[in-house]
C-alpha cells in the first residue's frame, strides 16, 4: 500500500476519507472520523471569555484546517530497539527491564517487541491502527465513547476526524503485567504534526504499569491534537507515565481522561518540558465505590513556554478518593496555567478528595496562575485544596552557598529537591535518571 502524505494543504472531508481508505479501516471507523469532522467544523474555536481559555492566547492558534501530518502505510520497521537512533534511542529502557516497547516514529509504527511472558498472558499491546481492525468490537466498545468524547471540545473532534498513530493496550480479566510496558512517540520531521492515540483497558482485577514518552527533534512550528483514554476495571491496578518533550515550537492540545470502577486503584504522572503552547485536559472520574486516583504532575518551563493545564477530579459516587499534586518550576519568561476542580456528586458520600498546585519561581519575568476550585454537592465529604507560588528561600541559597556551592549549582539542588517526590514514582529507574539529566541540563546551559 503506498503511503497517502498530506503537506500544509486545505483539510477537508475528502481528506478525512482518503485517511481512513490509506489505512484499510472498517466501515464503522471511517463514519466516525466523517461525524468527528462535521462536529469540529460545527464548533466554535475557542474563545477567551470561557474560564478554560480565558489566559490562552487563542487568537495566535494556528489554522486548523491547514496542517502537516503522514497517514502510514505499510510501516518502514526495523529488527532492533538499537536501530532507533537520533534524540529517541535515550528515551528506551532496556527490554530486560520492561515486559513490552512500542515505537511509532512520524505517525508510523516502527518497532514492537513483546517478553514472551507477556505473548502468552492474552495481553494486546498493538499498534491502534492495528488494533481497529483484528480487535474492532473492543476498540469499537471503548474508541471516543465512554472516555473523551467527540464533543469535548474542538481539538478532540479534530483529533477524532484525523488520528494516525496510537496504541492499544488491554488487559484481560485478573492478569498481572509483571514488568512495565513503554511507548515512544518521536516526531523527526519538522513542522510534522501529531495526532496519536492512546487507548488504555485494564479489566477486572488486572495490573499493568505503562510508561508513554513524546519527544520531537527541533523544528518548524506544528499542530499536536492528542487523546489519551484510559479504562481502569473492577479491582484493577494500573500506573501510567505521560512524559512529553516535544520541541518549543510546537502548539500541543491534549485530552486526557480515565474512568475508574468499583476498588480500581490509578496512579498517573504527567510530565510536561517541552511544548512552545500547551493546552491540557486532565480528567479522572471516579465511577465505582472503592475507587482511587492519584495525578501527580510536574513541568520545568523556560523561555518563553506556555502549559496550561485544566485538572478535573469527578467523585461519581461515593466512598471514592483522589489526590492531585502538581509542582511546577519556571524561569525566564516562562508561564503556567493551573486550573483544578473537584467535582463530588449528590450521591457521593463519603468521598475524600485533595488537590495541590505548587510554583517554585526563578525569574522575576516569570509567572504562574494557579485556580484550584471545589464543587461539591454532597454533605459528608473530606475535600480541601491548596496553592502556593514563590521564589527559592534565601535562608535555603545562603545555607548552600555558606558551604561553598555556586548559587547555580544551589538552586539545582534546590529544585532537584522540589521535584523529587513527584519523581520517585515512575517506575524506571533509567527515566528517572533521565529526568534529573534534563534538570541538570537546564542549569547548564
Amino acid at each position: 500500500m503506498s503511503e497517502t502524505k498530506l503537506r500544509n494543504v486545505e483539510i477537508n472531508r475528502r481528506t478525512v476519507e482518503e485517511l481512513s481508505e490509506s489505512l484499510n479501516e472498517p466501515a464503522w471507523m471511517r463514519e466516525l472520523r466523517l461525524l468527528a469532522w462535521r462536529l469540529f467544523e460545527e464548533m466554535p474555536m475557542p474563545r477567551h471569555k470561557e474560564e478554560a481559555w480565558r489566559r490562552f492566547p487563542v487568537r495566535q492558534i494556528p489554522d486548523l484546517k491547514k496542517v502537516e501530518f503522514f497517514a502510514p502505510g505499510e510501516p518502514k520497521e526495523v529488527a532492533a530497539a538499537d536501530e532507533i537512533g537520533g534524540v529517541f534511542s535515550s528515551s528506551l529502557a532496556a527490554e530486560k527491564d520492561v515486559s513490552g516497547t512500542m515505537v511509532h516514529i512520524d505517525g508510523k509504527p516502527v518497532y514492537r517487541a513483546v517478553s514472551d511472558e507477556l505473548e502468552k498472558s492474552g495481553v494486546v499491546f498493538v499498534p491502534l491502527s492495528q488494533a481497529v481492525r483484528e480487535y474492532p468490537e473492543l476498540v469499537k466498545r471503548y474508541f471516543m465513547s465512554d472516555g473523551v468524547a467527540l464533543t469535548e471540545n474542538k481539538f478532540a473532534a479534530l483529533h477524532g476526524a484525523l488520528w494516525n498513530g496510537g496504541m492499544f493496550l488491554y488487559v484481560p480479566k485478573n492478569v498481572e503485567v509483571s514488568l512495565p510496558l513503554q511507548s515512544l512517540i518521536g516526531i523527526e520531521k519538522p513542522g510534522l504534526g501529531s495526532f496519536y492515540h492512546t487507548l488504555i483497558v485494564a479489566e477486572e482485577g488486572s495490573s499493568v504499569s505503562i510508561l508513554e514518552d513524546r519527544i520531537s527533534a527541533a523544528g518548524g512550528p506544528a499542530l499536536n491534537a492528542e487523546v489519551m483514554e484510559v479504562f481502569v476495571g473492577k479491582g484493577a491496578r494500573v500506573r501510567y507515565v505521560n512524559l512529553q518533550q516535544w520541541d518549543t515550537e510546537r502548539w500541543n492540545f491534549t485530552t486526557q481522561h480515565t474512568l475508574v470502577d468499583r476498588d480500581g486503584d490509578f496512579v498517573w504522572l504527567v510530565g510536561s518540558l517541552g511544548g512552545g503552547r500547551t493546552k491540557d485536559f486532565i480528567r479522572t472520574d471516579l465511577v465505582g465505590p472503592g475507587a482511587s486516583s492519584q495525578v501527580y504532575g510536574f513541568m520545568f518551563l523556560e523561555g518563553a513556554q506556555l502549559v496550561d493545564q485544566s485538572t478535573y477530579q469527578r467523585h461519581a459516587v461515593g466512598q471514592t478518593y483522589s489526590n492531585l499534586l502538581f509542582r511546577n518550576v519556571l524561569r525566564d519568561k516562562a508561564r503556567s496555567v493551573f486550573y483544578g476542580m473537584i467535582r463530588v456528586e449528590p450521591d457521593a458520600q463519603a468521598t475524600d478528595a485533595y488537590q495541590a498546585n505548587n510554583n517554585l519561581m526563578l525569574s522575576d519575568d516569570a509567572r504562574a496562575d494557579t485556580i484550584p476550585g471545589l464543587e461539591i454537592i454532597a454533605n459528608d465529604v473530606r475535600c480541601s485544596h491548596g496553592a502556593t507560588v514563590g521564589r527559592i528561600d534565601p535562608e535555603q541559597l545562603f545555607y548552600l552557598q555558606a558551604r561553598g556551592l555556586p548559587r547555580v549549582e544551589a538552586e539545582r539542588l534546590i529544585v532537584h529537591g522540589f521535584f523529587e517526590p513527584i519523581l520517585t514514582r515512575i517506575p524506571l529507574e533509567r527515566v528517572r535518571e533521565k529526568m534529573s539529566d534534563i534538570v541538570d541540563k537546564r542549569f547548564s546551559r
